[in-house]
Formats: C-alpha cells, structure tokens, sequence
C-alpha cells in the first residue's frame, strides 16, 4: 500500500502545484493589467492638462487678436486712415507719373496749327492738375496746409 498512498501524495501535490502555477500566471497577468491599466491613465491625464493647455491658448490668441483689431480700429478713427490713404496716393502717383513719362511731349508731325509754338502743352499740364485732384478727392485727402493759428497768410 505504501506505493498507491505515494501515487495518490503525488497526485495531490501536481493538483495543488497546477493551482499553485495557475494562480500565479493569473497573478502575473493581474499585474500587467495594473500596468496597462496606470499608464493608460496616465496618458489620459497627459491628455486632460494638453487640452487644458490649448485652450488657454486659444483664449489667448482670441484675446489679443481682439485687442490688436480695437487697437487697430482705434487708430483708423484717430487719423481717419490718413496712413493708408496716402500709400494709395502714393501708388496712383507712381503708376500716373511712370504712364507719363511714356509720353511724347512732342509732336512728331505737325498739322495745321498756329506759328506761336503753344500747343497742347498748356492743354497736358491742365490735364494732370485735374487728374491730380481728382484722385485726391476720391481718396478724401485734403492736401491744404492746416491754418494753426490766429494769423492769416
């Protein structure tokens, strides 16, 4: 009998050495759960304060947008846009004078004409000085000298 009671000892120990093995994977896996389970919240607090971190940044980005456009707005009013005003000027002027300069001023051939020598010249002066207020009052510009005191010139 000594045989059968140390088969049936061994028996009872690879039982209890399966469920000793068996509950220590289940462990082991319990235990990488953990850790998938920390890091995964981890990375979602990561998340939470990113977002968190980019709306504040947006907010601010719209605050000073906010505060440059009322910067800007205000300056407009203050000055009446005379800044961009005269940078138009300037480019109708540019544009006017270099067209110009592509004319003749004079004539090759004359036709008929009168022997005093005053032609169109007079008539192409006159033309630029209207052209000239012209696009000064489309842009609104007023190009006289302000008065700034009591006394008249």
């Amino acid at each position: 009998m000594p045989a059968a009671r140390k088969a049936e000892q061994r028996a009872i120990t690879a039982e209890k050495e399966g469920q000793a093995n068996a509950a220590k994977a289940k462990w082991e896996q319990e235990v990488l759960k953990a850790k998938a389970v920390t890091e995964a919240e981890q990375q979602r607090e990561v998340a939470k304060l990113n977002m968190q971190a980019a709306e504040f940044t947006k907010k601010q980005e719209i605050l000073l947008g906010e505060g440059e456009g009322a910067r800007r707005r205000l300056v407009m009013q203050a000055d009446g846009a005379l800044e961009k005003k005269l940078a138009v000027y300037t480019e109708v002027m540019k544009a006017f004078a270099a067209e110009l300069g592509k004319q003749r001023w004079v004539p090759e051939v004359v036709m008929g004409g009168s022997s005093t020598g005053q032609g169109g010249g007079a008539n192409a002066a006159s033309l630029i000085d209207l052209l000239m207020v012209k696009t000064a009052r489309d842009l609104s510009l007023d190009m006289r000298v302000p008065n700034t005191g009591g006394q008249a010139r």
